[in-house]
């Protein structure tokens, strides 16, 4: 397979992998040619950036237009069909800046990592069954400082409906509960892992944080996989 760009990727319950390749439509991996195909999920005129399915198999795609005038995320069911488009909220505002990454809960609220700059300061925005902001949630100040400002970079929701978010520039990751309340956070470094960036959940419930820094240099970028098992989250 040739080299191309990934905005997000998810494997849904029938094993099928689904890819944005920052196109406008979201691909699908053929198991047994390893080839990218076009899927049911077409988002044109918006180019696709992340990819989340809920538990009652809605498909999120965040997404923005080209040149990014517009962003926002596209509730989507199973044939492709759009069901929902979150863009603004109740006063005609825009719900984000950047979707950038998305998961969700059982009782039906959606959590966003909202990008805001090129320095990665963000906010959680949490959106309700109606499409409104229900909370948004921009780090705690045990932790989040002026200096230190919360750059959440990816989500992702627990087996008990908890919600864990990467703080990358601090190395922490917060902790909130379903309705996007804060619960606490977790210093990772303190436990040897630097610069966490990414996370998955295994079928085992363990949790893999994936980690990297970029040192302005391609030959000094390290990258780190770590498997660690969390209870009661």
């Amino acid at each position: 397979m040739s080299s191309i760009k990934i905005g997000g990727l998810l494997i849904d319950i029938s094993g099928s992998i689904f890819v944005s390749t920052l196109k406008t439509s979201l691909k699908v991996i053929n198991e047994s040619t390893q080839k990218l195909t076009n899927s049911v999920f077409d988002t044109t005129p918006y180019i696709t950036t992340h990819i989340h399915i809920t538990k009652d198999q809605k498909v999120l795609v965040s997404a923005r237009s080209s040149p990014g005038r517009r962003s926002l995320l596209i509730e989507m069911d199973g044939t492709g069909k759009v069901l929902t488009m979150y863009e603004n909220d109740s006063t005609s505002s825009s719900l984000f800046t950047h979707p950038y990454r998305v998961t969700s809960t059982s009782n039906g609220n959606i959590f966003v990592v909202d990008s805001l700059d090129k320095q990665f300061r963000g906010r959680v925005v949490v959106i309700g069954k109606t499409g409104n902001i229900e909370r948004i949630y921009s780090g705690h100040h045990d932790v989040n400082t002026k200096g230190n400002p919360f750059t959440p970079i990816d989500i992702l929701a627990t087996p008990s409906d908890n919600i864990l978010v990467v703080d990358w520039m601090i190395h922490v990751v917060h902790i909130l509960n379903s309705d996007g309340e804060f619960i606490s956070y977790f210093c990772v470094n303190d436990i040897g892992i630097q610069y966490p960036h990414s996370l998955a959940l295994s079928s085992s419930e363990r949790i893999y944080i994936g980690c990297g820094k970029f040192w302005g240099d391609p030959k000094n970028f390290r990258a780190k996989l770590y498997e660690i098992e969390c209870y009661g989250i």
